[in-house]
Parts: structure tokens; sequence; C-alpha cells
């Protein structure tokens, strides 16, 4: 045995805080200071649990921290305002016997900075599970939702076919250290998914909000007063002049068919007459404007061509890409009886033609071109086959993945709209559904790629974007790592291994189904914490989840320190160390201090009729 080698690491893992501290204030390590300063966490974490802290009435709805630390966001009661209170102590001590302030270990902690009521629409509440800081720390973004009258609404080429309940939204920009308003976007007659920033994206300067009852994606720039600029809508037209260019071809196109009229009731006019005014006054667009707008001048040319199905391939079944490839090859006699069967009638069933907005026309197009030049046996058979499916699909949850980059799921039958139907209480959509995710580019507003959700594509999104995915930029020295760690590439590895093997058949394609579900990425709810970072810690798998790891339904939770595997310290939920009785099944909110060991437990904070139970973990 190498005692030399078992000494050495031995005093590495005895190293205290003391030794950290003084190896950073003689400049030592220099080379690795994010690393060391990140690595000093691990000896200064929580360690002592306030149970059942007694907490304001007015500040009930504890919902973060500023990415800074400094602050703690709550809203009032009346969910008309906001309260801010300042962090004043990272270390806690014991009050004196004497103090007899019900509230006082709350107060060792905060003092309020401003109350700040915000002129929300009559109506309105402010949802107090939405709350965003934009990327220079100035600012937050919140969201209220009242109900609709039935008369504002506006007016979208394409709409969702199916009842919802719809509602007016508002969104804000609250300038942080003042509480001032600072501007407000508003949404009527609308559905969006505000609970949890489900509906919404934010990355660096730029908000993202869909539109699930107009099928519109909305796209504002934040600048640095904090104003939201809309500067973009994708969904029923892709530019924002191509709204102008269809009204102008329909104007036209009315135009002449009331100068067929005017001809028809002139019986006297001669015919060559008739035909010379006939070319002086039928405008149509030019040959530029029917290139600079396709969408408008060939979308019933690709639709024609698009809408044909083939009695050698069920017209009613779907296919995926692995039954494709297991087809039996086919003879050149059949490719040729394929090829007369394609120049048939359709026999699409409706008795309506679909209407398509402008994001789907451009997905059907880049599907047509895609299949069209695959070299794969029948693709164009599984492109066909699988039309009506293509075309039927909505896009339900969305995220920008960079500056100039979106990412949209889609799906056929919106999960929240089933449970309508049926009155079932899951929110997840089932796993073997077939959904649809595509990349799309903001700055040529095209799309770039478009695949299933059991495309090995799932799994290179999730690992080489990871940064993105967080919604995150580069850190500082003081914050955990943004980016999938080797950790958890190896955790999801370990579960694609178990999924595929779980199953038979298609097991490959089930583990992308599954692994889909986390994407796209929800904007963090809380700041980045590195006490939560794997490459420090060791906590519960089932915390893991890339999608929200700041809700659990874990009432405690133990973290080792990743490099000793010792318990450093552990977060516990419950109203006592030993309840009487045993607690029901609840969510618990995790709201970490993203600089200073302190962290708070929000148990039952889900259930409105049951009490929360709010813990302070502290450091003695």
């Amino acid at each position: 045995m190498d005692y030399r080698r078992l000494s050495k690491r031995r005093s590495e893992v005895s190293r205290g805080l003391h030794n950290e501290r003084k190896d950073r204030e003689q400049g030592l390590r220099r080379s690795r200071r994010s690393i060391s300063v990140r690595h000093i966490y691990t000896h200064l974490t929580p360690n002592h649990t306030l149970y059942n802290v007694a907490i304001p009435f007015e500040c009930q709805h504890i919902r973060r921290f500023t990415s800074d630390g400094q602050y703690l966001i709550t809203f009032t009661p009346c969910h008309k305002g906001i309260q801010l209170y300042s962090f004043m102590n990272a270390v806690y001590t014991p009050a004196a016997e004497s103090e007899t302030s019900a509230h006082r270990d709350f107060n060792h902690f905060f003092k309020l900075k401003y109350l700040s009521m915000l002129p929300v629409p009559t109506g309105h509440e402010l949802s107090v599970d939405f709350c965003l800081i934009t990327k220079d720390q100035k600012y937050m973004i919140l969201s209220s939702m009242g109900l609709w009258d039935g008369v504002s609404c506006p007016a979208a080429p394409v709409v969702l076919d199916i009842t919802v309940p719809l509602s007016d939204f508002a969104f804000y920009t609250v300038d942080i250290e003042t509480g001032e308003l600072v501007d407000k976007h508003l949404f009527h007659g609308d559905y969006i998914q505000i609970a949890d920033h489900t509906g919404v994206s934010l990355y660096e300067d730029k908000f993202s909000v869909l539109s699930i009852q107009t099928q519109t994606i909305h796209l504002f720039r934040i600048n640095e007063s904090g104003k939201l600029h809309l500067y973009q809508s994708i969904g029923a037209y892709l530019r924002n002049d191509d709204e102008s260019i269809v009204v102008m071809q329909e104007t036209e196109e009315e135009n002449y068919r009331d100068l067929q009229e005017l001809l028809a009731d002139i019986s006297d006019t001669s015919s060559d007459t008739s035909n010379d005014i006939l070319d002086r006054y039928v405008p149509m667009l030019s040959a530029d404007q029917v290139l600079e707008n396709p969408f408008t001048a060939g979308d019933q040319l690709i639709q024609d061509q698009l809408e044909t199905t083939f009695d050698g391939v069920n017209g009613n079944q779907m296919y995926t890409i692995s039954d494709i490839e297991s087809f039996p090859v086919q003879s050149e006699e059949d490719h040729d009886q394929l090829d007369q069967q394609a120049n048939g009638v359709p026999n699409y069933n409706r008795e309506k033609p679909l209407s398509y907005n402008g994001f789907t026309q451009a997905m059907l197009s880049f599907l047509y071109k895609l299949f069209s030049q695959s070299t794969m046996e029948l693709s164009m058979q599984y492109f066909h086959s699988n039309y009506d499916w293509f075309a039927s699909l909505k896009m339900w949850r969305i995220q920008l993945i960079g500056s100039d980059r979106l990412l949209i799921k889609l799906t056929q039958t919106l999960p929240e709209f089933a449970i309508l139907r049926s009155h079932e209480p899951d929110l997840i959509p089932p796993e073997d559904e077939r959904t649809m995710f595509v990349i799309f580019d903001l700055a040529e507003l095209h799309i770039v790629d478009v695949y299933e959700n059991c495309s090995n594509k799932v799994r290179d999104l999730l690992f080489k974007t990871a940064d993105a995915l967080r919604n995150v930029t580069p850190p500082t020295p003081y914050e955990s790592t943004p980016g999938l760690s080797d950790l958890e590439r190896e955790y999801f590895k370990t579960k694609i291994a178990y999924w595929s093997q779980a199953d038979t058949g298609r097991c490959y394609q089930t583990a992308m189904q599954k692994l889909s579900l986390y994407l796209p990425r929800r904007p963090n709810s809380q700041p980045q914490c590195p006490y939560f970072d794997l490459s420090l810690f060791r906590y519960p798998e089932n915390m893991m989840a890339v999608q929200n790891w700041t809700s659990t339904t874990l009432d405690t939770m133990n973290f080792y320190c990743r490099s000793t595997d010792r318990l450093r310290f552990k977060l516990d939920a419950r109203e006592s160390p030993s309840p009487s009785i045993q607690l029901p099944l609840t969510l618990t909110m995790i709201i970490p201090n993203p600089q200073y060991p302190f962290i708070i437990t929000r148990r039952g904070f889900d259930q409105i009729d049951e009490a929360q139970s709010i813990n302070f973990h502290v450091r003695l």
C-alpha cells in the first residue's frame, strides 16, 4: 500500500475552511480559482433547522431570492402587489429569552424594503408562482390573470377548435430596487400557461410567450430601461410583412371578381374590348412578390402536391421511421404501381379543407422537401400516410435555446385539453404519445430541423445544448455550473439503458420518448445554487430531474459531499423533527439563497386548504 499517497489523500479530505480561506487570501491555486471558490461551499453549509417559522401574514407567499441573494421576493395576500425584503444576516444567532416577538426568527434575517401595489387591471390577480429576473438583475417579470369578458378577443386566422377556458393575461416588468411598474403587455381572450413559467421562455434580453389559443409565439425584447418591445410574432405569419402581402393579394382577387361581374353585365361590349379591359384591370402579384412570399403564392400548389394517399400504405394508420425501415423491399413493378396510385384522387374524408397558418405551412413544406430528398425506401409514402397527423399538430411548449434559436414542441392533442374532457388529474402526457420537435431560426425566420420524440436527436439536444437549455449565461466563480455535468450525463445514460431494457421491440425509441419529457425546459424558478451542484454534493435521485429540481415530494433530503461521501447537511421540511402523526404526501418547494448558507422549505404550498410549514435551514 502506498502510504504516502494515502496520507496525501487524507490531508486533502481533511482540509478545513480556514485553510481554504488562507490559500485564497495568499493567491494560491489561482489557476483553479473558480473550482476552489465553489469548493468552499462544501465546508460552509447549513447546520441548523428552524422548524415552523412564524411568518408575517402579509408575506405568506414567499417566492424566491434575487440572483445576488440580497433580496427576498414575496406576494401580498390580496395578490395585487409585491414585497421586497432585504437579507440581513447570513448566520443565525439564537434570540435572548427576554425577546418575545412572534416573528423574531423571521425578523432576524429579513427587513422590509418596500411594499408595492401594482395597477393590475380590474379583476386581475398576480400569479404567485410566476416571477422571473432579467439578465442584468434590474427587473423582475410578473404576470396576472383575470376573467375574459367574452368581447375583446383578437382575431386570428387559425385558432384551436377545442373549447378551452379563455382568460385575460398581463405581463409586467418591475424595477427591483424601487418596486415601480416599468411596462406591461396585455393579452385578451387567450390561453397562456403561466403556472410555473410553463408557457414562456427567457434568454438574456429575449422573452417569448406562447398563445395556445391563437397558436402564436410572441417574441419580446427587454431593453435597458425595462420596456417590453414586441418585435416578432410567429404563427399565422412568419414575417412581419406577410399579412400585408396576403391582404393585398385578397384585395386584388376581390377587385378581379368585381370586374368580372361588371363585364358580365355589359352585354353590348365587344369581345375584343372586354379582353382589353380584362388585361388592364386584372391585377396580380408580380414574380418578385411571389418569390418574397412563397406561403401566399404557392400554398395551394404545395398542398395539392402533398395531399395524396396511397392504397399500398393505409392512409388511416400512422407509421414511424422504424416501421418504414421494416417494410419489405419493393420491386420495380410495385414502385410503378405506387407512382400511378400517387397521381390519383386523394381519399381524405374531410368536410372542408384544413386551414394552415404560416408556421404549419412552413413545417409541411420542410417535411415534404426532407422526405422527397431522402434515399430511404418508401420515404414519401411515410410522409403521405402521416400527412394528417403532421397537419394537425399544435404548438404546446417553447424554449429559447440561444439568441437566435427557438425550440418548439408540438403535439396532436394537448394534454391540458384532454384533461378538461376526461377529468383526469395527471398533467403529464402519455410516454408513448407521438410529439414533434422543431428548431426555428429567429434570425432568418425559417425551420432548421424537425424530428419526432423517438429520434436520437432528442438525446443530442439534451446533452450537447445543456447550457442553452438551462437558460443561464456562463456563471461567476461563486455560482454553480449551468451546464449538464458529467455526473448528470451519466445519470441520464443509465436511465436510457434502464428504459431500453424494460421494454421489448422498439425499446430504444421508448427510451427517447421518455427522455423527451424533459424537453423543453421551463425558465428557472429559483436562482442557481452551489448546494445543488452535483459536482459538489450528492442528493436524492428524484431531485435530479432537469425540469424542476425546486419542487419535490420528499420531506427529508440528505446532502453528501461528493469528494468525501460524508453527510454535510440535511433539509427537513416537516413541522418538527419527530412528528406525532404520519404526514400526507404533498409537494415541498425549495427556496435557496444563491450566495449564502440559507435555504427555505415550504411544505404544502400546492394545497390551498392545507396549512403551510415553512422551515429555515441556517448556519449557526
